[in-house]
């Protein structure tokens, strides 16, 4: 939240807000909208990605808010989507599942029979 306090996200910034609430199957989900100027839906994808930043971002930083964001979702078996807020601006929804399905051996980095 603290790039987002500076106005950091989005392409220009804005005032941001956040919620957090548990939804239904055990999924918490973390809520930050702001009321600035927003992305544009087809840069949702590559705003995601290491290094990069809104073409009217006022604010410094290097661009990798919503990549370590997204990173840490997924560490936790949970997505990260990016949309339109209320408010007009940026929307970010992290859904993060209370009890994430088990993984293989394999997934969690075990040896398997041919590794051993």
């Amino acid at each position: 939240m603290e790039d987002e306090e500076k106005g950091g996200h989005g392409e220009g910034g804005g005032d941001p807000e956040g919620d957090a609430s548990h939804a239904d199957g055990g999924t918490t989900r973390i809520t930050v909208s702001d009321d600035g100027p927003g992305i544009p839906p087809g840069r949702y994808h590559a705003m995601k990605e290491r290094f990069t930043r809104g073409e009217h971002t006022r604010a410094s930083g290097s661009g990798l808010g919503l990549a370590l964001v997204e990173q840490q979702a997924r560490l936790h078996h949970g997505t990260l989507r990016l949309g339109r807020g209320p408010a007009g601006g940026l929307q970010a929804v992290v859904g993060i599942p209370a009890e994430p399905e088990p993984e293989t051996e394999a997934e969690a980095g075990w040896p398997g029979p041919a590794d051993a």
